[in-house]
């Protein structure tokens, strides 16, 4: 083993590398003992070097020195278990950071259904949650195709176990009322379902209303071309009023009413009420 062109041994490895650390030296001398050629490597940060002067001992191939300590420590691992290094090689090329690649590299270790994703967008904060899915034994894929930035949307997202709701990119508000009531997440969403009619919705799903009122439920769920509805969550909230006071009237089931209307009709509807009760 040389360097800048002089053998090294152990008697002279000191004086040749002077000004460098104790703990380099250290593995210089680990070297020379082991026969393994850490030379190319002798500027890395020590626990670098002494775990690729480990990997060499261990036939790890060269293309995994590049990584750093930790992550070469996971490497050596699971080569010691007989794993497949081959199933790292696609994660080394992603420029991940090193808490995320570790990560991933942890999780294809254990056996989970890592091969073909892409953790390029995948946050750190977001580690946990994926690793929670991994486990679960789902495709997590989709939700990595659809770059969520959000860590609330996602886990959202991954609680509702919907993939084509992670391709419709909707917002965190839309996914925590489809959450109370995942019936929601069968309708064709978009964007443009506005939140506020998923609300109403979901909290109708909560009465009694849908079991006692046949087809009403998928009536005050029509959408447009584009996914919005066509009822308003202030619509669907004064039908609810409406049908628990027993004032609702067909009048009100009318789609596509502005609030003012709406509004309006229930002031009817009410005044209506209060005089027959008179009568």
């Amino acid at each position: 083993m040389k360097y800048a062109g002089k053998e090294l041994t152990l008697e002279n490895y000191r004086a040749i590398l002077t000004g460098y650390p104790l703990d380099i030296l250290d593995e210089v001398r680990s070297a020379i003992f082991d026969g393994t050629p850490i030379m190319p490597y002798i500027d890395r940060d020590p626990d670098d070097l002494h775990q690729i002067r480990l990997a060499m001992l261990e036939t790890i191939p060269e293309p995994f020195f590049v990584l750093p300590a930790p992550i070469l420590r996971i490497v050596r691992n699971h080569a010691h278990n007989q794993g497949n290094l081959n199933s790292f090689r696609p994660f080394l090329k992603m420029g991940l950071t090193v808490p995320v690649l570790a990560a991933v590299l942890e999780w294809t270790r254990r056996g989970y259904p890592t091969a073909g994703c892409d953790f390029r967008y995948m946050r750190e904060t977001q580690l946990s949650l994926y690793e929670s899915a991994l486990a679960q034994g789902m495709d997590i894929k989709p939700y990595l195709e659809a770059t969520i930035s959000s860590d609330t949307a996602l886990r959202s997202l991954l609680n509702l176990a919907r993939p084509s709701l992670a391709r419709a990119g909707l917002n965190e508000e839309q996914l925590h009322q489809i959450s109370r009531a995942p019936i929601l997440a069968d309708l064709p969403l978009t964007r443009n379902s506005q939140a506020d009619t998923l609300e109403a919705l979901a909290n109708l799903y909560a009465t009694r209303i849908p079991d006692t009122v046949p087809g009403l439920m998928q009536q005050l769920s029509s959408q447009n071309e584009d996914g919005s509805f066509q009822y308003s969550g202030t619509q669907i909230a004064r039908i609810q009023e409406g049908w628990e006071k027993g004032t609702l009237t067909r009048e009100l089931l009318m789609p596509g009413l502005s609030d003012a209307t709406v509004n309006a009709r229930v002031l009817e509807a009410n005044v209506a009420n209060r005089r027959h009760k008179r009568s």
